[in-house]
């Protein structure tokens, strides 16, 4: 079953949002930005992207079931960010 649909929004959209709705969590994938002129001139900037609906409990649930894989994700970007921002481990510097 696929519960993704396509969707459009005038401001940039969070990966994953728990916090516009009390009951689900969208998540979000595949983030293209596009802009477009308006008949007057005006420049504007539009998201396109893929979005689901998560009930919150289940999202709650996928969450825990998954902590420790999130964790080391989160780990590893991190530790990925800081070498782009040219440190290293041991806190030397090196240049990508």
């Amino acid at each position: 079953m696929n519960n993704w649909y396509t969707a459009i929004s005038m401001d940039e959209p969070v990966l994953v949002d728990r916090d516009s709705s009390p009951t689900v969590v969208y998540v979000r994938k595949n983030i293209e930005q596009s802009t477009w002129v308006d008949h007057d001139g005006v420049e504007h900037v539009e998201y396109h992207y893929d979005e689901c609906k998560i009930p919150k409990d289940i999202y709650t649930a996928i969450v825990a079931t998954h902590q420790p894989q999130i964790d080391g994700l989160r780990s590893d970007l991190e530790y990925i960010s800081m070498i782009i921002d040219g440190g290293t481990e041991d806190g030397g510097e090196e240049t990508l």
